[in-house]
């Protein structure tokens, strides 16, 4: 995966200095991604489809945050990149999906580990009122 360093703008259009490695942005939920995170996938999603990122106007995505770009619809992503806006619309999609399911997964684990916490403090609890009962 190719991922971002630098994303400069200049005169309207998005060049990107250096292939320097930042994953960063792939560690956050996407509602979390500020407007460089943004455009670091776009960019990642390009070279990972082989597509050359001077052929995606990403001009229209450098205000555009994490929180906006979730709610965004596939006509949304298609009046902003004509190309390429289903595509990453479609990618973007999937990257929900998995997130989500990753969030549902760990939520699991932590209603088991809480459940089985608390059943083990509350067999502890019964058997120390029942050695006090018995002492007492």
């Amino acid at each position: 995966m190719y991922v971002c360093h630098h994303v400069l703008f200049s005169d309207g259009a998005v060049h990107i200095s250096g292939d320097s490695l930042n994953t960063e942005w792939t560690m956050k939920s996407v509602k979390q991604w500020v407007s460089d995170d943004v455009l670091c996938w776009i960019i990642s999603v390009a070279h990972d489809r082989e597509l050359n990122t001077e052929d995606i106007d990403m001009s229209h995505f450098r205000e555009i945050d994490g929180t906006t770009l979730y709610r965004m619809t596939e006509e949304d992503f298609m009046s902003m990149e004509s190309q390429y806006g289903k595509l990453l619309y479609c990618i973007l999609q999937r990257l929900k999906q998995e997130q989500d399911q990753r969030m549902a997964y760990d939520l699991n684990k932590c209603e088991f580990f809480f459940f089985f916490f608390f059943s083990i403090l509350h067999v502890k609890v019964v058997c120390m009122l029942h050695v006090q009962y018995k002492m007492g």
